[in-house]
């Protein structure tokens, strides 16, 4: 059997990463929220879970679990909580390891919707609803037998459907909104410091979670932190538009917007957001490009085991997602007051499921750093 070869059109080993990436960004969110899901919104928590659930009760009907889709409906203990985000990770690792992908898929973007929904104040950042769209769309986008390839044993071994170029063109379009928006709310915001180009003389200090590289990054020269914001501005206004080019440009875009997240994740820390934005970069790059940079047993195994047409049902749903979800998104993008009032009214209902999002980071730049000082004396008095 002659193994087919990686072309500038095929992205099979694009989605391995991707899907893997993923899977990493999903255990990075359940693993760690584990630790924390009780002091935050467990029974006797700062938000409990339960109590919230409760006041939603008693203002909404049965709708309520419509509206508010979550399985902590159904029992939100501490047990339950700490049970849910220990399943999540496990399910994650089973993404990692290519074990029954989709349905993994499928149950992880379940139990981060349900606790996004219940966690109020802890999880409404914009990583946690960049996962949830991102995670949704995966779901159509992974294979969904036993193993995949190259954990493959004998008797599993059945080829993988090739990746869905209607899904990867979904996730390319999330991928360019998260970027472009979030340069066009530093403009409409009217912050002065993002106007003037100073917003990099705070940012270092002023971000929640600087690492020890922030400090460095602090003591550049005002004319470089000026220039860097210039190419925070180019690179999220300018560069995602390369997502819709021929390839070249496109891996060019890539490139840009990798470099961005590098440099974040190295001066700040933002939980899993740096790792998920660049699993979607992968989807900007082809199997062509890929196989020159992998190790070639790998590319071997997945080009071996990829068929390169697509299953007629698998083409239905793709063709069925993308209506659905790309032209909501479509409708979502920009201004939301703008938007017909029959679409606002068909949208409200399905918020929750957060298929599709708007996105903006930092927006107004904080100047001032606020620091709880705890002082003490050992004077026994």
């Amino acid at each position: 059997m002659n193994m087919p070869q990686p072309t500038y059109s095929s992205y099979s080993l694009s989605c391995w990463i991707f899907l893997r990436l993923l899977g990493v960004s999903y255990a990075a969110a359940f693993f760690s929220m584990s630790s924390q899901v009780i002091g935050l919104i467990g029974e006797n928590g700062i938000l409990p879970a339960g109590r919230f659930l409760q006041l939603l009760q008693a203002q909404l009907g049965p709708e309520r679990f419509a509206l508010i889709p979550t399985v902590f409906w159904l029992n939100s203990s501490d047990g339950f909580l700490q049970f849910l985000c220990l399943a999540g990770g496990i399910l994650a690792l089973l993404v990692v390891l290519g074990i029954y992908t989709g349905p993994a898929l499928a149950l992880l973007w379940l139990l981060y919707l349900s606790i996004v929904n219940v966690g109020q104040d802890f999880l409404s950042f914009q990583w946690d609803i960049l996962l949830l769209e991102a995670g949704f769309l995966a779901i159509f986008l992974a294979p969904w037998q036993a193993l995949e390839p190259p954990w493959q044993i004998g008797r599993f071994k059945t080829a993988n459907p090739a990746p869905s170029i209607i899904v990867i063109w979904l996730l390319r379009w999330l991928l360019f909104r998260l970027m472009f928006e979030s340069g066009m709310v530093k403009l409409a915001s009217g912050d002065p410091t993002w106007a003037s180009l100073t917003a990099l003389y705070y940012h270092y200090f002023t971000q929640p979670l600087p690492t020890p590289a922030a400090w460095y990054a602090q003591q550049l020269p005002e004319w470089f932190q000026r220039l860097s914001v210039g190419g925070v501005f180019f690179i999220e206004l300018v560069m995602p538009f390369l997502i819709f080019t021929p390839r070249l440009l496109r891996h060019f875009g890539a490139a840009a917007i990798l470099f961005l997240q590098a440099l974040i994740a190295i001066t700040g820390n933002y939980a899993f957001f740096n790792l998920l934005t660049v699993s979607l970069c992968f989807l900007l790059l082809d199997d062509q490009l890929l196989s020159k940079l992998c190790p070639q047993f790998l590319v071997a195994r997945i080009c071996a085991d990829c068929q390169p047409r697509w299953p007629m049902a698998r083409r239905v749903v793709s063709i069925a997602v993308a209506l659905f979800i790309g032209l909501l998104s479509v409708c979502n993008f920009g201004n939301r007051v703008s938007m017909p009032t029959f679409l606002q009214v068909f949208l409200e209902p399905i918020e929750r499921y957060y298929f599709f999002n708007s996105y903006g980071l930092f927006a107004v730049m904080t100047t001032t750093r606020m620091e709880i000082e705890v002082e003490g004396s050992n004077d026994k008095k």
